[in-house]
């Protein structure tokens, strides 16, 4: 019977939740900060891991370098805690890496938002009866506009944009 995952898997998903608990609790260093562990990804011979971190609460560039750095420092200390919490042969040597997947995911978001935003504002604003109310609702990504209102005043011309958040459960 063929296995779903492969042992570099299994032992890449274990990697990432021993290392999300040591970086946490054990390793004391200030310039770390609010480092998560997003993917692990360890060569087919399990000599190396590749450790994929995201730096929460910090866009700075110097920052996110700094706690990168770090963790690095702190990788043979990270290993040690690995071969006595695992049951491994041979712990892989841990190489931390930034990932920016977070940050550009969040970046394409606002774009498409205020795409939506646009749209919607053009849309009220060059609508065929501007006198009366209309109202417009799109559901995206977590967020969503509840309604775009236009309304002419005299000589000057109202619109009202409505936001909100979509909770999934």
């Amino acid at each position: 019977m063929a296995q779903e995952y492969s042992r570099t898997q299994r032992v890449a998903d274990q990697i990432q939740r021993e290392l999300a608990v040591l970086i946490q609790q054990e390793v004391k260093d200030p310039r770390v900060g609010m480092a998560t562990v997003s993917a692990v990804e360890v060569s087919r011979d399990m000599g190396h891991a590749k450790v994929f971190v995201t730096v929460l609460g910090s866009d700075a560039a110097d920052e996110i370098k700094t706690s990168v750095k770090a963790l690095n420092n702190a990788a043979s200390f990270l290993r040690g805690q690995l071969g006595r919490r695992m049951q491994l042969r041979t712990v892989p040597t841990l190489r931390f890496h930034y990932d920016d997947s977070l940050q550009r995911g969040n970046h394409l978001n606002q774009c498409i938002l205020w795409r939506i935003f646009r749209i919607i504002l053009f849309g009220c604003l060059h609508g065929k009866n501007t006198s009366q109310d209309r109202s417009v609702s799109f559901i995206i990504i977590g967020r969503y506009i509840t309604g775009c209102t236009a309304k002419k005043r005299g000589k000057q011309q109202i619109i009202t944009i409505g936001f909100g958040f979509h909770r999934y459960r």
